[in-house]
């Protein structure tokens, strides 16, 4: 990913609005790249000022340590949902297989013990 790139992807991550492999792509180059980190967070430091702002709280902000957070949280649901799509493919995988050996049992091609004949 270039930095150009990178830029125009700073406001929909922080959005949320990102999608998985953009999510991954952005987030790999960004903790590679300092410049565009730097202007996430730069961006990042803004979006949580005017929240804070917004919600009147008196309470101080790390929000160099609440990026890093956001980060690793975005990171930790790319990996639970490819670990998910993982393991849905491999059910699938196992269903066709079992439909497969079904078939051939059914046309007596493959005799399987614990099933019934026609």
């Amino acid at each position: 990913m270039k930095c150009e790139e990178a830029l125009q992807m700073v406001t929909p991550y922080i959005e949320n609005r990102l999608q998985p492999r953009e999510l991954e792509e952005f987030i790999a180059h960004v903790k590679a790249c300092p410049s565009c980190y730097d202007e996430l967070e730069t961006y990042f430091i803004v979006d949580e000022a005017i929240r804070y702002l917004d919600d009147e709280k008196s309470e101080a902000y790390n929000i160099t340590e609440m990026l890093r957070k956001d980060m690793q949280m975005k990171e930790r649901w790319l990996r639970r949902r490819k670990l998910l799509f993982g393991l849905c493919g491999l059910c699938i995988l196992l269903l066709l297989g079992l439909f497969g050996l079904g078939v051939l049992h059914y046309l007596d091609a493959v005799d399987l013990p614990f099933l019934p004949g026609k």
